[in-house]
């Protein structure tokens, strides 16, 4: 009852009240910690006052769909600064509560997750559609029409003998719980409800459940209806707190969460004594964030047995360094770098330099590799598969030779992998693209080689590197080369020329080469087969929607679409309109202002171009775009065209 109580304090301060806080003011800190077990210092985390936040709308967003949502009330939530005061209001409270506990429904919670389930809701509160254009086309209003089929359901009181109604089954036909079977697809690909289903299989308050496993599987299931990519699904760590007793009114202590003193068989390691962050850190593979939050002590003095993460690859962050920047200079998501570092010290967007944190999944270490993975009609034995136990792997300090000749891969693949590929794997849960590699045997940049969707740097990671997916590792020895002859950057045609065969309406008129899709290929595919970003394949051919939200509609095999347009003999370089960093290119033609909040990836993907390309004509951000985070700025203007 103690969080539905904390929740419910909300309600009491409506009246007369423009600002949000969790209890009145005139509510005695002192004797309300006492009441719940709690530090002074963490009750005065809670209850600070958030001036940005309308009291109702944010007391509401806790459970936002348990409301009806009119249009200016997200409009007023969202378009102000709440969020960002709410996330600010988050990290105080995660510092007062450090190590603090909760009685709530027989359950001991972290004090902090109370104001988590606040910034949680509003993440969700304030999606909107991006297909729109429109920063204020809210996703909850528009789900709230959103009518789908019903499920018939056998009434087992008025026949009990139906064969449904015996032996425990619940009378749900399988396929009648598949969403693609309950939504039109004109809802099913809608950009909104992709995002809110993606937000909620990525919520750290969604319980580890079966409904859970179900989600993610309709979410991956959609991915492929709708012929779109979504963000990477990473393994996250489970919510499993500890049962408590009772609540004791006016207790003047809490009784922390037993310790798990001992680690399930591949599920963590066992420390009981040390001291020393760093020492600690290097010696057994764990984040510095890991070792304090576990151990609950500044210096991570470990006295009694506890279970940590297993060993790690680590690394030490530097002055300035970003959850952005330190994912895209290891190649990997900052979805993932997060479920990696879960208890990271310090904001995202501003690291504490020194720590420890890991580069690798826990229990990914980089001291070993693996073996290809088994071929022919035995290779689903051997390998992990989304969706089933999978097998065992054994790690091996040597990787045997492969096939002479070329070898089929033993499940789907994408577009572009080389010919010459003796060797395949699909990646394991949590694993990007770069740990991938290194279980192979082989350099990232061989990774990227012989699997081109990946894109020259891994840009491509984050949308093309899929769990279910199989990679090429290994080439026929004695080829160096990938295999593919890699398609030109634009187009050498420099009339315009009519399409060989049937087309769709809206097709640019200074296009001056076609391609005709294959079967089964979707937008994203088609678009990197033919050496252009899928943002120019969507603005010379109107027909699949600004942001592509119609490929799964109006993208056929039969037709063909266009992939090249007219370009002027010579363009001379261009002055920026407004300011500028160091190292742009003095052939640059165009140049363009990034909105606020966007990255160099959206960037990039904007204008039409590639991030390995943004990279090249704006040298400040990095060969790799490792600035990205300390050099990427809303007021400056960057190169996106030479």
């Amino acid at each position: 009852m103690l969080l539905y109580i904390w929740l419910g304090l909300v309600t009491l301060i409506k009246l007369g009240e423009s600002q949000f806080s969790l209890y009145p003011a005139f509510v005695d800190p002192v004797k309300l910690s006492k009441a719940y077990g709690v530090t002074t210092e963490c009750i005065q985390g809670l209850n600070q006052t958030l001036a940005e936040c309308d009291p109702d709308l944010f007391g509401m967003v806790v459970n936002y769909d348990m409301f009806w949502w009119e249009q200016d009330n997200i409009t007023d939530l969202c378009l102000g600064n709440c969020s960002v005061a709410a996330a600010l209001w988050y990290n105080d409270v995660v510092s007062a509560c450090k190590g603090q506990w909760l009685n709530s429904y027989g359950k001991w919670i972290p004090a902090d997750s109370v104001a988590g389930r606040y910034v949680d809701g509003i993440k969700t509160a304030c999606l909107y559609s991006n297909s729109l254009g429109d920063d204020t086309a809210w996703c909850l209003v528009e789900s709230q029409e959103w009518v789908g089929s019903d499920v018939y359901q056998v009434d087992c009181d008025a026949n009990p003998s139906d064969p449904s109604c015996t032996g425990g089954g619940t009378g749900i036909d399988p396929s009648s719980e598949r969403m693609a079977n309950l939504y039109s697809n004109n809802v099913l690909c809608n950009d909104c409800f992709v995002q809110m289903l993606y937000t909620k299989v990525t919520s750290e308050f969604l319980a580890d459940t079966d409904h859970a496993d179900y989600l993610v599987g309709q979410l991956q299931d959609i991915a492929d209806v709708c012929n779109t990519s979504i963000p990477a699904i990473t393994t996250r760590a489970t919510i499993s707190w500890d049962s408590a007793p009772a609540p004791t009114p006016n207790s003047a202590t809490t009784t922390p969460p037993p310790a798990t003193t001992t680690c399930a068989a591949g599920q963590g390691q066992t420390l009981s004594s040390g001291t020393g962050c760093d020492a600690l850190s290097q010696k057994y593979g764990i984040s510095t964030g890991d070792l304090e939050a576990i151990s609950g002590s500044d210096v991570c003095s470990i006295s009694t047995a506890s279970c940590f993460p297993l060993a790690c690859s680590l690394q030490q962050i530097g002055t300035g360094a970003t959850c952005e920047t330190m994912a895209s200079s290891l190649n990997i998501t900052t979805v993932q770098f997060q479920s990696w570092n879960p208890n990271i010290i310090g904001l995202c967007d501003g690291l504490q330099a020194g720590q420890y944190v890991c580069k690798s999944a826990p229990g990914v270490t980089g001291t070993y590799t693996l073996a290809p993975p088994p071929l022919g009609t035995d290779a689903d034995a051997g390998n992990q598969q989304r969706g089933g136990s999978g097998g065992v792997v054994t790690p091996t300090t040597t990787i045997p030779p492969g096939p002479t000749t070329p070898v089929a891969a033993p499940g789907p693949t994408l577009s572009g992998v080389s010919k010459i590929c003796n060797a395949w794997q699909t990646p394991g849960q949590g694993l990007g693209c770069v740990d991938f590699a290194l279980l192979n045997g082989l350099g990232s940049e061989k990774l990227y080689e012989w699997n081109p969707i990946l894109g020259p740097n891994g840009e491509n990671c984050t949308t093309m590197f899929q769990f279910k997916v199989y990679y090429c590792v290994g080439v026929v020895i004695g080829s160096s080369g990938s295999g593919q002859t890699t398609p030109p950057s634009s187009p050498t045609i420099t009339s315009v020329v009519g399409a060989p065969g049937p087309t769709q309406s809206g097709i640019i008129s200074s296009c001056n080469k076609y391609a005709l899709p294959a079967n089964l290929q979707g937008c994203y595919d088609f678009a990197s087969a033919n050496g252009i970003t899928p943002t120019q394949l969507y603005s010379w051919n109107a027909v699949l929607g600004s942001n592509g939200e119609n490929c799964g509609s109006a993208f056929q095999a039969g037709e063909y679409y266009c992939v090249g347009i007219q370009t002027p003999s010579s363009t001379k370089p261009v002055s920026a309109p407004g300011p500028t960093q160091s190292g742009i290119v003095a052939s640059c033609t165009k140049f363009a202002k990034p909105p606020a909040g966007t990255g160099c990836y959206d960037f990039a993907t904007q204008n039409g171009i590639t991030p390995t390309q943004l990279y090249q004509w704006n040298k400040i951000l990095g060969q790799n775009g490792e600035n990205c985070g300390t050099e990427f700025f809303g007021d400056d203007y960057y190169c996106i065209a030479a």
